[in-house]
């Protein structure tokens, strides 16, 4: 993304890119909440759990770096990052809060192995807590970046 465009306007956009993803497997996740997916749904929720945390990383990123001032390195830098949107800073409020901070990391170890894996070892009962609470995670996840944002925006 090219550094001119303000951090409000980045987080927007991928906001809007996890709304989309969202409602173009809705029906897929709806499904998974009531039965077991076959092979082939599997691996696309797999797919669509990998981008859903992917988007949540590259939005930390950009709150990080551009709104705390923070660059995170080293062998453990995505938990560390994640950890660090549990917390309030001077400049914001936490973004993922302590009731859906546990919910959030096993999104990045599900990335984590999804990433390191194949998609013939994807286990449904290690993934079937994760769908069904997608759309609800999101949800609260979105409302305090919208904050984030209209904070911005005020100041």
């Amino acid at each position: 993304m090219s550094p001119n465009i303000p951090p409000r306007k980045k987080i927007k956009i991928q906001i809007k890119q996890i709304d989309e993803l969202i409602d173009e497997y809705e029906e897929l996740i709806n499904a998974g909440k009531t039965q077991k997916p076959n092979k082939v749904e599997i691996a696309a929720l797999a797919s669509v759990l990998h981008s859903f945390y992917n988007g949540l990383e590259n939005i930390f990123k950009i709150i990080a770096r551009e709104i705390d001032g923070i660059e995170f390195e080293g062998e453990k830098w995505h938990r560390e990052l994640l950890e660090h949107m549990n917390v309030g800073t001077p400049n914001r409020k936490a973004i993922i809060t302590d009731d859906i901070i546990e919910i959030t990391e096993d999104y990045m170890s599900f990335r984590h192995f999804y990433r390191h894996s194949y998609s013939y070892l994807l286990e449904w009962n290690k993934m079937d807590a994760l769908v069904k609470s997608l759309q609800e995670v999101w949800t609260q996840i979105k409302n305090n970046l919208g904050n984030l944002i209209e904070e911005i925006e005020r100041s």
